[in-house]
Order: structure tokens, then sequence, then C-alpha cells
């Protein structure tokens, strides 16, 4: 069979072929809104080998779901989170990012219909980072917009968080774990006035101060050092 699909890649598609047939989420499986199930889709990141079975009694432990949830492991490092429940499926969702023995767990939403897991970016995480040192006026959406693009992709701002009354400002941004978390920025204000501004990342694996990078700890960095890039 593999020998013919190979043969056939050189053969244009016929009229039949090209017609498309449309599938539509009113033919997903026949099941209810009552029994509709919500996805998320995880890799533990840089495919760190992990005792599979010990993941899934410490996570459900954190997580400790109303509904029924069921793990399974559908490729190497691959897993797929099936949630019974709404409530469980957002908070879970929204508390990103989990941590298993300090290495984190990459957790997207995924349509089981529509996605395969070649399709993820197991790359990229969402924290919550709150930005220390900044002055009282410029704690606006606007200011927090603006920094979190400059740290990565902004996502959303705390608004629980934000006010005169408050002494930092949260904001959620997707980080590209690859790359070194940055420890602050210079912000440039008026008449030539500049600040440094602090970081601070919530919820941090396991984490090198060589290189600033996630994943790994001094002793097993191949990276260069962190203050010499």
């Amino acid at each position: 069979m593999e020998d013919i699909n190979e043969k056939w890649k050189n053969f244009k598609l016929s009229k039949d072929e090209i017609s498309q047939l449309r599938i539509t989420r009113s033919m997903e499986s026949g099941l209810t809104q009552s029994q509709k199930c919500y996805y998320l889709i995880g890799s533990v990141w840089e495919g760190k080998k992990v005792n599979k079975d010990a993941m899934v009694r410490t996570l459900c432990n954190l997580w400790k779901s109303k509904g029924n949830l069921t793990i399974k492991e559908i490729q190497e490092n691959i897993f797929l989170f099936r949630f019974e429940d709404k409530e469980d499926y957002e908070r879970i969702r929204e508390g990103r990012p989990w941590c298993f023995d300090r290495n984190i767990v990459v957790l997207k939403e995924f349509d089981e219909v529509f996605m395969e897991p070649e399709d993820v970016d197991y790359g990229k995480e969402e924290f919550w980072i709150h930005i220390l040192g900044l002055p009282t006026r410029f704690m606006e959406r606007e200011v927090a917009c603006a920094i979190g693009n400059t740290i990565a992709r902004f996502i959303k701002v705390d608004g629980e968080n934000t006010g005169l009354r408050d002494k930092f400002m949260r904001i959620k941004v997707l980080l590209d774990l690859a790359k070194p978390l940055r420890r602050g920025l210079m912000l440039s204000m008026e008449e030539n006035h500049v600040k440094w501004i602090t970081l601070q990342y919530e919820s941090l694996p396991q984490f090198c101060f060589k290189c600033g990078r996630m994943g790994h700890i001094e002793s097993n960095c191949a990276y260069q050092c962190m203050d010499e890039n």
C-alpha cells in the first residue's frame, strides 16, 4: 500500500477527487451537548522522559477535577487530557503553567476532530508575570500591553491587581520556552528619565541561572552565560 501511495503522488487529482466532502460539528460522533467533552493536549518541555503514571497521579491530585478526567499518552511524550466538566477544563486551562517534578507540562487547547497532535506548537506556554517598580501613574492596560509585547506576546492584564493601591502589575504573556527569560527592562520616560523594571515570574519550573532558560539547571547547561550575551 505504501508503494502505491508513493506512485500516486505523481498523479493529478481527478474531478471526483477534487470535490470536497464537508464535515461539520453536528456530525461529531452524534454527541449531545450534555455529552460533549473538552480537550487539552500536552507535552513535557524538551521531551523530558517522566514516569507517566506518577505524572498522571500528580496532576489529578493538583487539579481535583469534579467531573471525569481521562489522560492518555497518544504518542511518545504527547498526552491527551479529556474533560467531561467544562468548569474543570476552563480552570485547568486558565491555571497554566503546570509542572511535574519541576518540569513544565505544556498544555494547549485541542480539537480532537479538526486538529492533529503535529499541528500543535509545544514550544510556547502562558505565564503570569509581576511587573515590579512601575510608577503608579503607568499602571494602565496600554502600558501593560506594551510591556507584555516587549517581553513576549501579551495576552491579558489581571484587572484585580491594577490600580493606585497595588505594588505591582500582573500580566499574562505567551513565552517562547527556548529563549532566556528577561530579568527586567529599561523604561524610557519623559525628560530622558530611565527606570529599571523588574520582572517576577509565577510558577517557574526547573530553571538555569547561568543561561536564563527553563528546562535544566546550571550543571547541565550547554549555553553561554546570560551576562555574556
